[in-house]
């Protein structure tokens, strides 16, 4: 009989040891997704909140995102029941192509410690290089004509057009002027001449302006040194 009262009286405080926990909660679920963007909508903004719907007050020891695309700072740390915090999210995508997926942690006093707060994202880039554009030239001479060739892939159905060059070193040269066109769904082989004079590490990134510079800019660079042509 009393190992039976004991067992109850463990049992209900057991019971009401879980039910008087905080408990967090997202609003609208544990999951953001912005869906398809581009580079240009950088960075990808949204705010979250964070609620406790339980019976004690909920602490925040640490939030923590899975990588230093993303920031989410929360504007507060001591959660009463019934109330919020507020998780400010901000995803930067300029370096991403393709399917995005990102998560954030956080720390608190509820049962497993820590609850999962996931964004995702899918980037479209309508212009590609298809193989990172021209990049290293390695060791060159000076006063001779280096060229490296990259091809720019337009992944949609429309033609894309030229409008103008920013950012174009005097020593560099291109194939390519305003009013050139990318051909909708094709690739268009673009190829740079570099002739720099002075001696020592050289380094140039240019952009090219578009129809679709309202959605996405094409940054293309490259670099090497310069050694003196005895």
């Amino acid at each position: 009989m009393l190992k039976n009262l004991l067992y109850l009286l463990l049992t209900f405080v057991s019971i009401n040891f879980v039910n008087a926990q905080p408990k967090l909660e997202f609003e609208g679920g544990n999951t953001y997704d912005w869906g398809k963007v581009y580079p240009k909508n950088n960075p990808l903004k949204t705010t979250v909140k964070v609620w406790n719907k339980g019976v004690d007050t909920l602490f925040i020891k640490e939030v923590k995102a899975s990588c230093g695309c993303t920031t989410a700072p929360i504007d507060r740390n001591v959660i009463p029941p019934g109330e919020f915090a507020t998780l400010d999210i901000s995803l930067t995508v300029l370096g991403y192509t393709g399917p995005v997926n990102k998560d954030i942690r956080i720390f608190a006093n509820i049962p497993n410690g820590v609850d999962y707060y996931f964004i995702k994202t899918e980037v479209v880039r309508i212009l590609t290089t298809v193989n990172d554009g021209f990049n290293n030239y390695g060791e060159i001479l000076s006063g001779v004509e280096y060229k490296q060739e990259t091809k720019i892939k337009n992944n949609s159905n429309q033609d894309i057009k030229i409008h103008r060059i920013e950012n174009l070193p005097d020593y560099c040269k291109l194939n390519i002027k305003p009013g050139d066109i990318f051909p909708a769904n094709g690739e268009f082989n673009v190829v740079a001449t570099i002739k720099p004079d002075k001696i020592g590490f050289f380094q140039f990134s240019f952009n090219i302006i578009t129809d679709i510079s309202d959605k996405q800019d094409l940054y293309i660079t490259g670099w090497g040194e310069v050694k003196e042509n005895k």
